[in-house]
């Protein structure tokens, strides 16, 4: 170790240590020495993916007070209630956890490059936080915010996991938090209103004819939304694969189905370069879960595309 300059080892340990700790945590137990080189590019990359390395990740970064660690990667995953299903006992655990990860977020939103917020139910939109460097964001929801600050100036690619909010206050929400969003992807998508197709049809500009109702958004309205969005060209949407145990039947399960089908067909239409920009529409899925969300989370800070991957290949179930 000696005989390899110390500006070189940084380099090589930061292109090591990337994959959420354990790597950095590791190389500092090897030698005083390593410790020292490591130390500033330790929690480069972090995975909190418990309760217990949420608590004690957030004691760490108090212990530090005003010398905090650089975080460029993060990725969180600890199961939270929401507050209307949460028994008392978990309701009150999940404010402190909540608070917890407002703490580590408040740390790390300066120099934070990708975020993932795996089903914790935390509105980032309403946290008063904002993350100048974010480029790519995967969260379960985003709430709208009538803000006039941006939130997510630098944020190029964004994940809604869960919770999308089929409205068009959804979308005029985004380009006053993320302007500068080029892909989105919609994943465990209900499709069980007319809103979602129709507007992507107007939003994309797209010759494709589907079903309306009295509330669908004219072609006007969907380009006035666009116009505030101009660089989201990417669209990528997973519907919801319902189980037996949802209960659909009837005319919820064809409504369903129904717009899938309608989104397929602009899909096909965007692929025959039909519109100003593209939708991809994955295959139908359950849930999108923590693994899938730590794989795609790697990828994308080794320089994939992670959860935003357009491979051809992929995304042929419209054709």
């Amino acid at each position: 170790m000696d005989r390899c300059p110390v500006e070189l080892w940084m380099k090589i340990i930061t292109l090591a240590c990337i994959d959420g700790g354990y790597t950095g945590s590791s190389l500092s137990f090897v030698s005083r020495t390593m410790r020292d080189v490591v130390e500033p590019l330790r929690f480069q990359s972090v995975s909190l993916i418990s309760e217990e390395q949420q608590l004690a990740f957030s004691n760490l970064l108090r212990a530090r007070g005003p010398s905090p660690p650089v975080i460029r990667h993060l990725l969180v995953f600890v199961k939270m209630h929401r507050g209307d299903e949460a028994e008392p006992d978990d309701a009150a655990k999940t404010v402190g956890l909540q608070q917890t990860l407002r703490d580590i977020l408040s740390v790390a939103a300066p120099n934070l490059e990708t975020l993932v917020v795996h089903d914790t139910r935390f509105d980032l939109a309403s946290s008063g936080l904002v993350f100048p460097a974010l480029c790519n964001l995967s969260v379960d929801g985003l709430g709208c915010s009538s803000e006039t600050v941006s939130r997510f100036p630098s944020l190029r690619r964004l994940h809604i996991t869960s919770e999308y909010e089929s409205s068009a206050g959804f979308w005029s929400g985004l380009a006053h938090s993320a302007p500068s969003l080029t892909h989105l992807r919609l994943s465990c998508l209900y499709l069980l209103d007319l809103f979602t197709p129709s507007f992507l049809c107007a939003f994309l500009d797209s010759p494709v004819v589907v079903e309306a109702d009295e509330d669908t958004p004219s072609s006007e309205e969907g380009a006035a939304i666009a116009r505030k969005l101009p660089t989201l060209k990417h669209i990528i949407v997973q519907p919801y694969q319902p189980s037996i145990f949802d209960g659909w039947c009837g005319n919820i399960a064809e409504r369903h189905f129904t717009m899938q089908s309608e989104l397929c067909k602009i899909a096909h239409a965007c692929a025959q370069r039909q519109g100003i920009g593209k939708l991809y529409v994955l295959p139908s899925s359950y849930a999108y879960d923590v693994d899938e969300a730590q794989r795609d989370w790697l990828d994308t800070i080794e320089g994939g595309d992670g959860a935003w991957s357009a491979n051809t290949e992929e995304h042929t179930s419209y054709l």
